[in-house]
């Protein structure tokens, strides 16, 4: 038991080298605890671990920078869509004008039709009138060209 306690008193109480060295560790122990910000900081601008692992600040800033890409994205997206719905209601107008145009058109053309139609059925009754009458004359001639008085009559 006696060694044992001597190792222990030994072991605490050390060389200067060995104190010197202690101290050492117990620096580097102290400068992994800090926050990794100030160790990252402490490597040059360009190094793959900084762009790996960036700071608080650019962080902050690669996220405004995001929200600035989202808004910019959005207002793009929004001037898009108001731009395509003038683009739609100028094409339906201008369908909605052809529609029209052509139905005046095709109501026209109709127009035309039926009044062709009309006046060959009124040439077909008139023909059809000057052939009843041009009967109905000479039926009369030859009802005037019997002599006979009971035939005359009917």
């Amino acid at each position: 038991m006696a060694e044992e306690a001597t190792e222990k008193s030994l072991i605490s109480t050390g060389t200067a080298t060995e104190q010197q060295d202690k101290a050492k560790v117990h620096g580097k122990i102290a400068e992994i605890d800090k926050s990794p910000d100030e160790i990252i900081n402490r490597l040059p601008p360009n190094s793959l671990t900084r762009r790996l692992f960036p700071t608080a600040i650019a962080k902050h800033l690669q996220q405004y920078e995001l929200d600035t890409i989202v808004i910019e994205t959005d207002f793009r997206k929004n001037v898009l869509q108001v731009a395509r719905n003038a683009q739609l209601q100028a094409v339906e107008e201008m369908y909605q004008d052809f529609l029209q145009k052509g139905k005046a058109r095709v109501q026209t053309d109709r127009q035309k039709v039926f009044f062709e139609l009309l006046q060959e059925a009124r040439k077909h009754t008139e023909q059809q009138i000057s052939i009843f009458l041009k009967d109905v004359d000479e039926a009369y001639m030859r009802l005037e060209s019997i002599k006979h008085e009971k035939l005359a009559k009917k």
